[in-house]
């Protein structure tokens, strides 16, 4: 949206300087959403076993007539269990210090950028001569970064409330 009506506005002085650090923006955010989606896919994973656990100890009556509830007792198994977990914390440290600060600077970026096409937008409605027809660029450009952000963020609570889940039903 943002390219199209960029040309099409003839604002492409600031798109090709800006053109570098958007892509860059915009590929490194998309990587962490795909890591933070395969994290949360195996933290899912983790919580369907574990659920599976508990149904084997506290609810006998809920048990599903496919799963091997004595394996899910070896201790074999509990500890398999115990290493993915300890794997799964060891990923998440992993991507803090990978990509921690990169996710605090990028979003900080956003949020200027948010910032600078808001006031470029209200400009452009109060009649601003040099920007006439940035009320139409200014959401174009907005809309990707909400949808991005608000993604990351929805992606970042599961993850959060999965790892708090596993918490409680680990202890």
């Amino acid at each position: 949206l943002f390219i199209v009506t960029s040309l099409w506005l003839n604002y492409v002085g600031y798109f090709w300087h800006g053109l570098w650090s958007i892509i860059t923006m915009r590929l490194r955010i998309i990587q962490l959403v795909i890591y933070m989606r395969i994290l949360r896919h195996y933290l899912e994973c983790l919580c369907t076993k574990l659920r599976q656990i508990e149904a084997y100890r506290t609810a006998p009556t809920q048990q599903l007539l496919d799963i091997n509830y004595e394996k899910l007792a070896s201790l074999e198994y509990l500890l398999a269990i115990k290493e993915i977990y300890m794997l799964l914390h060891k990923a998440f440290q992993l991507l803090n210090s990978f990509a921690g600060w990169s996710l605090f600077s990028i979003i900080a970026c956003y949020i200027f950028d948010f910032t600078c096409n808001l006031y470029w937008t209200l400009l452009s409605l109060d009649g601003f001569v040099r920007r006439r027809y940035y009320y139409i660029a200014g959401p174009a450009a907005m809309l990707p970064l909400i949808a991005l952000i608000s993604h990351l963020c929805y992606l970042c609570d599961n993850c959060t409330k999965l790892v708090s889940f596993n918490l409680r039903n680990s202890l």
